[in-house]
């Protein structure tokens, strides 16, 4: 049954209930409640907690159908091939470089990629450090250590 269905159903017996209700005081007060009014009031509550329960638990169901085996192993290929693809870009793109592509500036300790730096026997210096280590070149100093020979 339908979300309406339930709906239309709760809605005329609460309309049922009303009339009653409206009966029973236009005929006053000295007038017992008839059996069938009776049954109503006593059923009615109990209605209407199993149609909640009804109506949540099968929410519940179609919720676990969705995330089926067959669901999951769909999620685990997308999520793969998402991955796949944000390694493709990452690789594509300029300053991504890995680790095996950095290294360490001799003078300033800073991790580059090697593509910024520039190479000196065997030692690399970062563009920043580029006119210190031609400075000390000039001026005959070691290299990576800030004293003179």
């Amino acid at each position: 049954m339908t979300t309406n269905g339930c709906a239309t159903i709760l809605a005329l017996l609460l309309m049922f209930g009303v009339s009653a209700a409206e009966e029973t005081r236009l005929q006053g007060p000295e007038t017992p409640p008839s059996p069938l009014e009776n049954l109503f009031w006593s059923v009615l509550p109990i209605l209407i907690i199993a149609g909640f329960i009804w109506f949540f638990f099968s929410r519940v169901l179609r919720k676990s159908q969705k995330r089926s085996e067959d669901y999951m192993g769909a999620v685990l290929q997308h999520n793969e091939r998402v991955e796949r693809l944000l390694e493709r870009i990452a690789a594509g793109l300029p300053g991504t470089a890995t680790m095996a592509d950095r290294a360490a500036c001799t003078e300033c300790g800073g991790v580059f990629n090697v593509q910024d730096m520039i190479r000196y026997e065997g030692r690399y210096v970062c563009a920043k450090c580029k006119p210190i280590l031609f400075q000390k070149l000039a001026e005959g100093m070691k290299l990576g250590t800030g004293a003179k020979p």
